[in-house]
């Protein structure tokens, strides 16, 4: 018997709202899809250089938005910028430089607004980061696709 890699196209995840496309667990924190600026590059140890997240080609002003189901965690200045985090399960999500439009404490489903894109990321856009552990990040890109199930397949 072989096995066959696929996507799940209509399984809901426990993070979907009903009143989206449930086809994946999680939605892109624009809205729709944008362009890669710069992509996920974890360092090899949580203590050197690398990059946490990706960054998304969005201008300045654009709505971000919740891509699941959480809590928000964090809605505020961290250093010179505005950071909202949002705890969803397991996963925490991270976008800056904005300006927030929720509070902490605030629940949130998928597609609520949660801020408004500011200025002062270099290369530009919006810094997307996600974290499963106070210094394990993941590649936020890779929830947009949701959970490799194996079925059978005899062929």
């Amino acid at each position: 018997m072989m096995f066959a890699f696929t996507v799940p196209g209509a399984t809901a995840s426990p993070m979907t709202h009903s009143n989206e496309s449930s086809s994946r667990p999680w939605s892109w924190p624009t809205g729709h899809p944008v362009s890669v600026i710069r992509s996920f590059d974890p360092p090899a140890h949580d203590w050197l250089p690398g990059h946490r997240g990706v960054d998304l080609d969005v201008a300045q002003g654009a709505i971000i938005r919740a891509p699941a189901d959480g809590v928000v965690s964090f809605s505020g200045i961290v250093v010179n910028r505005g950071v909202v985090s949002v705890r969803h399960g397991a996963i925490t999500s991270t976008f800056e430089p904005v300006t927030p439009l929720v509070h902490q404490g605030q629940h949130v489903v998928r597609g609520d607004v949660l801020a408004r894109l500011e200025a002062g990321h270099i290369p530009g856009g919006l810094h997307w980061g996600a974290k499963t552990g106070k210094k394990t990040y993941v590649d936020p890109l890779r929830l947009l696709i949701g959970d490799i199930v194996l079925k059978p397949w005899d062929g």
